[in-house]
């Protein structure tokens, strides 16, 4: 494809969210009430969310364990079917009993926190006096902390964890929209102004 046809296509593109900015706000005032509500309801956000991803574990598990079976010649098939029957026993327990299912995700999620924040304190150290060190140590703090918060408050923690963490992306996807939808009206707004001078002139 050209230069001048992903120009094209872009124009196409950016006039279209021009013409179709309400549609834009309209979703991400859905998105900031839909995370507010999960945030000032976490107990049931989470719960909610568990059964999502509990869902979404046993479709992936069954997938996983029929490409197993489609893939028979393959040498790693074995650990293939037997990770596929993982995610779907997984994703099967969280269904059935979505609490410990969003207490164990929580589990999971304060020692990725934990990990994560160790490894960027030490990598930041290790690139000083780089541009930037400082930040990667204070993230990696930041992440310690969020880790540490996690664990001490295991397992009441696991109750508001997940439906929080959901609440907050969506907040942050409506928000985004709602800018979208903002810059999308005052350029369409301008151009609509720009046309109506030019037929004056």
């Amino acid at each position: 494809m050209t230069t001048r046809d992903n120009s094209a296509l872009f124009e196409k593109f950016t006039h279209n969210v021009r013409r179709k900015w309400g549609w834009f706000l309209v979703l991400g005032i859905i998105y900031v009430l839909g995370g507010l509500a999960a945030i000032f309801l976490p107990v049931m956000s989470t719960l909610a969310f568990t059964l999502v991803i509990g869902v979404s574990l046993i479709i992936s598990g069954i997938v996983q364990i029929a490409h197993g079976f489609q893939m028979r010649d393959w040498q790693g098939v074995t650990w293939h079917i037997v990770m596929g029957l993982v995610t779907l026993v997984g994703g099967a327990l969280a269904v059935w009993n979505p609490i410990s299912g969003a207490i164990a995700i929580t589990l999971v999620i304060a020692i990725t926190f934990l990990v994560q924040g160790i490894t960027e304190v030490m990598q930041g150290f290790r690139v000083r006096p780089l541009d930037g060190w400082g930040w990667m140590v204070g993230a990696g703090i930041l992440a310690i902390l969020a880790g540490l918060a996690l664990m001490f408050s295991f397992p009441v923690s696991g109750l508001v964890t997940l439906g929080t963490l959901a609440g907050v992306a969506m907040l942050a996807t409506g928000f985004t929209y709602i800018y979208i939808a903002m810059s999308a009206r005052t350029l369409w707004k301008n151009m609509g102004e720009d046309v109506r001078g030019a037929a004056r002139a």
